[in-house]
């Protein structure tokens, strides 16, 4: 075996030293070309936070890096300043309010910076189905965000420095002014977010074209929907963990003109009321206890959506659930579940609907029997 003498190996070496200041000078050439700043990468520290903000397949692709961030302030540093990937990735900075500070550096440093990628932390893995809002996010609302206009402040900070909790932020503020629906409805440039609160609807914000697909892509994956079909609609739900509770939310995603429409039902077992507090006039309350305590007999619960339907009818259940009684539900889909009752789901997939739920229940002895639709003939 022919082992390379100690001269041949300091050559090497000189050589080597020699190529990498000749391609340094290149790089400090260019910059004075173009009137640019040059950087050496392989001495200058590289901030993992900064150089997350550009996915790494871009970033090898387009031969560039964020390596350094301080607040909206980023440095990029580039093979090629003018290539059309770095052009337009400096665009997207810069409607994001970032200020870019623009180098020029070599390719072995360039290489050297792209070694980095692999320390950056894996991001969490994402659970279907469920989704958890820390305690941060709940506390700050609780103690901060007390109006609209605080909200959607909050709302365009999250915007330009955290996108990916951009979903969390929309859920914790919905338990907070104790929304019962979150629309979120694309338009062409512009996604309107609005909160049903007490039956009405409030515009809160309005969202890029980017912070749409993004949260269209996060709710059809945590709802378990098929997030490559766009020309149909589609029904999901899934969980909130939030403050050591768990709370479903039940998803409608409808194509539109422009996108898809979402809208979130907030099942949020606290917002189970009582009667009284219902808001009830009490003469209409007076009449609703009185029809409740009879033997037998149908009440019938009817309005338009986010009317209250659904709120009326579980105080009416937590009013009369006894041991005494046996009570059953047959709903599409079970909203709230409520101790000391049965309740039973549709499934007209499966050949299992109202009419079928209805003819089972009646032979289950019950006394009470609450039907969530009545919709068809049947």
């Amino acid at each position: 075996m022919i082992t390379p003498s100690k001269k041949e190996k300091e050559s090497k070496g000189t050589l080597t030293f020699l190529r990498r200041q000749q391609e340094e000078s290149r790089a400090k050439e260019l910059a004075q070309k173009y009137n640019l700043p040059y950087i050496n990468l392989i001495t200058s520290p590289i901030d993992l936070d900064a150089l997350a903000l550009i996915p790494e397949g871009k970033a090898r692709v387009g031969l560039f890096v964020s390596f350094q961030r301080k607040g909206e302030r980023i440095a990029v540093a580039a093979l090629d300043p003018k290539d059309n990937l770095v052009l337009e990735t400096l665009e997207n900075f810069k409607k994001r309010d970032f200020k870019v500070d623009v180098f020029i550096c070599s390719r072995t440093s360039l290489l050297r910076a792209l070694g980095e990628y692999k320390k950056i932390p894996l991001p969490r893995k994402e659970i279907v189905g469920r989704i958890e809002i820390s305690t941060q996010y709940l506390e700050e609302f609780k103690e901060k965000i007390n109006t609209i206009e605080e909200l959607r402040q909050r709302l365009n900070e999250v915007e330009k420095k955290e996108s990916s909790f951009v979903l969390e932020i929309i859920l914790a503020a919905a338990l907070k002014f104790n929304a019962s629906d979150v629309h979120i409805e694309p338009g062409e440039k512009e996604t309107q977010i609005r909160y049903r609160i007490d039956g009405i609807l409030y515009d809160i914000f309005l969202f890029k074209r980017k912070t749409y697909n993004f949260l269209l892509s996060r709710i059809k994956l945590l709802s378990s929907m098929k997030i490559n079909i766009h020309d149909i609609a589609q029904d999901g739900r899934y969980t909130i963990s939030a403050g050591g509770k768990a709370m479903e939310v039940r998803v409608s995603v409808v194509p539109g003109d422009v996108g898809e429409d979402i809208v979130m039902r907030i099942l949020n077992p606290e917002m189970i009321l009582s009667i009284d507090d219902l808001g009830l006039h009490p003469w209409h309350k007076e009449v609703l206890l009185y029809e409740m305590q009879k033997p037998q007999g149908m009440i019938l619960t009817c309005g338009p959506t986010g009317s209250g339907k659904t709120t009326t009818l579980y105080a009416c259940l937590k009013y009369i659930t006894s041991p005494e009684i046996k009570v059953i539900t047959i709903e599409n889909p079970i909203e709230y579940k409520l101790g000391g009752i049965e309740q039973t789901q549709v499934e007209p997939g499966k050949g299992y609907d109202f009419a079928d739920a209805l003819r089972a229940t009646l032979r289950q002895d019950p006394d009470v029997i609450l039907v969530g639709e009545v919709r068809d003939r049947e």
